[in-house]
């Protein structure tokens, strides 16, 4: 089984579901932020996106949404087996204002794991939600790390056996 990665842009956006505005916190192109399939990876912190620390510029604040949106370039689809995520974050305790440095990944998100069988079609040129993680009552994220080692893999592929 063979795996072939997805062209287009992903998108990371924070989303307040009682106001419904959506903000974008990172755009990237699939080839940059994923551009060698995981198996192949020979070194993979070389391979990373750096992702500073607060990265697009804000917090996403208790019950609001971190989502994971794809624009691509040709309709197909992605297949959740065949695709990987690793984006850095820093949870912010509200109350004690403690930071935990911490990372997400597709087990994280609903909508779409790694250890499922999850398909989902894109069409050409219009953004299609892949995955969103909901931030715990109490807690803030933002994305990187406040040392500076903040990174960002995702890989989105489909099966071409």
């Amino acid at each position: 089984m063979a795996s072939a990665q997805e062209h287009g842009l992903i998108q990371v956006t924070k989303f307040n579901q009682g106001s419904k505005i959506r903000t974008t916190l990172k755009d990237q192109r699939s080839e940059i932020l994923g551009y060698v399939a995981p198996a192949s990876r020979t070194n993979p912190q070389e391979q990373d996106e750096k992702l500073l620390f607060m990265e697009g510029g804000l917090a996403v604040d208790e019950k609001e949404l971190i989502e994971i949106f794809f624009i691509a370039d040709s309709a197909d689809v992605i297949e959740s087996e065949e695709s990987k995520l690793h984006m850095d974050v820093t949870l912010i305790d509200k109350r004690t204002k403690r930071e935990l440095p911490s990372a997400l990944t597709f087990n994280d998100m609903t909508g779409f794991t790694s250890a499922g069988t999850v398909d989902i079609t894109c069409a050409a040129g219009s953004p299609t939600r892949v995955c969103y993680y909901e931030v715990p009552a109490g807690m803030q994220i933002v994305l990187g790390r406040r040392d500076g080692r903040g990174k960002m893999y995702c890989y989105l592929g489909d099966d071409t056996s």
